[in-house]
């Protein structure tokens, strides 16, 4: 029976969880509330609660967010994409070729970046060979995943569960040690999607949801002498105050792209709308603007001045739960959101106010010719398609990346250095060198992961403090009713918990569980603390539960089934294979 303290943190974690799982807060703000009132609650002590903000962990997550972004900027992942997937376009040996190096970036890299890097290359690739995109990217997502699990680095949920265990006084994991466990799990995951890939990956038609941008545009003029000749836009309101934000205008066989509020209208001014139906249909009645009697925007016609690009919004872009196609975009980001597409189809902007931005949407934007270059590593977005083939980046540059890498995973790996001095001595020689300014920085560090990560600890403490970890742990341990038992328990409300919220949260309330179900058992920990690290990021049955599921779920035209389709046996095999392997390589 929980007493009240107990009780109080069940309730508030609760509270959070159904926070994340309905999307109505991000794990930041959830997560930091929640340890906001367990502290004023008296759940858990300040020095406790504040304890992640200090951790070496949540610094070496935040370090190698760095090091993961000079190798990318570096051009290294680029050039190993054709190499990986060679000419011939064969199901499951183009699905084995393209997992293999990836999962082996993964295990080095944070595989956000990775993904990120290889997704526009990999769907072009499909395309020249007539292949369904679908037919690899998810692939391309499984991939990154289990390849973090072959090092201690290989994700920042590892790195977390080793803070907490040597905050805990217990031996930490090794470099290598879980790379044991992670190759048999990167082996058996290719093996399974190669060899049953005409069951578990579907064929969603490779149907450009973007394909005629006069679908969803309409052309207007501005009358020479009339109300709106000499008028800015940001002046200009059409009916019910709606703005006038044209995605572009076309002036004397000059064009606009994206123009700017502060832009003076002229007469005959062509100028291309986009975006709610209402709003196009105001445009077209508003007094001084008379609807065009032809079309002459279109991609044929886009010149050297501006590009149509495709962007996938990443969960860090701040617009996330705003409207877009009002303008907000453009102010922002500088590019004018023609259209939306959500799943692989077009989403029509049915409110006044645009569309109601998701993390994963597809959004076509027009932009200038040089938006993709100043933006390709973008941490709000990923450039999937429309970018121009960059010139290869100088070979001292992929050079250097590799090198700062392979040294810290080398002084990491011996033992000369601890992870986060070896993070810090890779962060610095990239400084040196040229390869890491303060804008990476900036872009690179995503300070809400890190608070998140840090929040979770405070709560992690809660959870121990509070005697709720002894509580939930005796529950599994009675349903398990042995080590082995216990441990099958803890991976699957591990598994189930990291759905709901990020797996970084979920790994960091889960160990105390886990550590008291091995204590309870009389058990080893370190079993239990690999089970909390795989569980934590086997995430495979939907687009929500993994970063790089999401990434590739609009560019692949998935549907949510997708996911289960694959995941499930996906996620059944690991932990298979897990549940296996650990209490054999790690005795309890």
């Amino acid at each position: 029976m929980m007493d009240g303290a107990a009780l109080f943190t069940a309730l508030v974690v609760f509270a959070a969880l159904v926070a994340m799982a309905t999307e109505r807060a991000e794990p930041s703000t959830a997560l930091g509330m929640a340890l906001a009132v367990l502290l004023l609650g008296g759940a858990v002590e300040a020095n406790a609660a504040l304890a992640g903000l200090a951790n070496p962990a949540v610094v070496t997550v935040g370090l190698l967010f760095i090091v993961g972004a000079a190798v990318r900027r570096s051009g290294a992942l680029a050039r190993l994409t054709s190499a990986a997937l060679g000419r011939r376009a064969l199901p499951g040996l183009s699905i084995a070729r393209l997992m293999l190096p990836v999962a082996l970036l993964s295990a080095f890299l944070n595989n956000t970046p990775v993904v990120a890097m290889l997704l526009p290359e990999v769907r072009a690739w499909a395309r020249r060979h007539g292949i369904a995109p679908s037919r690899l990217l998810l692939p391309l997502s499984y991939a990154a995943i289990l390849g973090g699990l072959c090092t201690v680095i290989g994700t920042s949920t590892n790195l977390v569960v080793n803070g907490m265990l040597v905050q805990r006084g217990l031996r930490p994991v090794g470099f290598f040690e879980i790379g044991q466990l992670g190759l048999a799990l990167v082996v058996g995951g290719i093996l399974l999607i190669a060899a049953f890939c005409r069951t578990l990956l579907v064929d969603r038609p490779d149907t450009d949801a973007f394909a005629d941008p006069r679908d969803f545009t309409t052309e207007v003029l501005v009358e020479a002498g009339g109300p709106l000749d000499g008028a800015r836009l940001r002046e200009i309101r059409l009916d019910a105050g709606r703005p006038l934000v044209p995605v572009e205008i076309d002036r004397d066989d000059h064009v606009l792209s994206a123009p700017r509020l502060d832009t003076v209208l002229r007469g005959g001014d062509r100028l291309v709308i986009a975006g709610a139906m209402a709003t196009v249909l105001a445009a077209t009645k508003a007094p001084g603007l008379r609807k065009a009697d032809d079309s002459a925007f279109s991609e044929a016609t886009l010149g050297q001045e501006r590009r149509l690009l495709e962007v996938v919004v990443s969960e860090r872009c701040p617009l996330v739960g705003a409207r877009v196609g009002n303008g907000s975009f453009r102010a922002t980001y500088g590019a004018a959101v023609l259209a939306l597409a959500r799943n692989g189809e077009r989403v029509a902007a049915a409110r006044e106010g645009g569309w109601i931005l998701r993390a994963g949407d597809t959004l076509l934007v027009e932009a200038g010719s040089d938006f993709a270059s100043r933006h390709r590593f973008h941490p709000h977005f990923h450039v999937v398609l429309g970018a121009e083939a960059r010139a290869p980046a100088p070979r001292w540059q992929t050079f250097a990346a590799i090198g700062a890498l392979l040294g810290m995973v080398g002084l990491a790996a011996t033992g000369t250095l601890d992870m986060l001095s070896a993070a810090a001595l890779a962060v610095i020689g990239l400084l040196a060198v040229g390869l890491v300014d303060r804008q990476v920085i900036r872009d690179s560090v995503d300070l809400r992961v890190l608070f998140a990560i840090a929040a979770a600890f405070g709560i992690g403490g809660a959870i121990e403090q509070t005697g709720l970890a002894a509580t939930l742990a005796h529950a599994l341990t009675a349903v398990g009713n042995s080590p082995f038992g216990a441990l099958a328990a803890v991976y699957l409300a591990t598994a189930v918990l990291t759905e709901l919220m990020t797996n970084n949260a979920a790994a960091v309330m889960m160990l105390p569980i886990g550590l008291a179900a091995a204590s309870e058992q009389g058990a080893s920990p370190m079993p239990f603390a690999i089970v909390v690290m795989v569980a934590a990021s086997a995430s495979f049955a939907t687009p929500m539960g993994y970063q790089t599921n999401l990434m590739v779920y609009g560019p692949g035209g998935y549907h949510f089934t997708d996911f289960l389709r694959a995941g499930v046996p996906m996620g059944l095999l690991v932990a298979a294979l897990t549940l296996w392997l650990v209490p054999t390589l790690w005795p309890f």
